[in-house]
């Protein structure tokens, strides 16, 4: 079946693990008429993999050994994948309510030919020093601009 959306997602985070959930429950409530599966490469090879396929029995989970890198991981979901969209999120970012649906609507609003959007990151995870610090490494490039 061909989906609006393939949401692809590397299992890798070792702390807070349970992010997951909250992120998986959030794509089950996404706002609009979207279709979308979601494909989760799994390199931690244990729980919380197990609760994921007990729970969530419409997506796809690709075991994989714990040595993948996350482009390894994304790829072998990529080559699952089936939407006219492909979605990256990480294991520990919980999307908004109107993800898919911006994502899709910015897809309509730019030129003809564009073959990737994207916007800014807010920092989710920010009850420590090294979340923030975790945060500002990996995301800076994709703050909103400070006026």
């Amino acid at each position: 079946m061909k989906h609006d959306f393939s949401v692809l997602i590397g299992l890798v985070s070792t702390e807070d693990t349970d992010r997951i959930f909250e992120v998986l429950d959030a794509l089950q409530k996404q706002q609009g008429t979207y279709s979308y599966e979601v494909i989760i490469a799994d390199r931690l090879q244990k729980s919380p993999g197990a609760v994921i396929k007990e729970n969530y029995p419409g997506l796809e989970l690709i075991a994989c050994p714990s040595s993948t890198s996350l482009p390894g991981l994304r790829t072998l979901a990529l080559d699952k994948a089936t939407g006219n969209y492909i979605v990256v999120i990480e294991d520990h970012c919980v999307p908004s309510a109107n993800w898919l649906e911006s994502i899709a609507r910015a897809f309509q609003e730019a030129p003809e030919g564009t073959v990737a959007v994207g916007g800014c990151v807010e920092n989710g995870v920010n009850d420590t020093a090294l979340d923030w610090a975790s945060f500002f490494c990996e995301y800076s490039a994709f703050l909103e601009p400070v006026h």
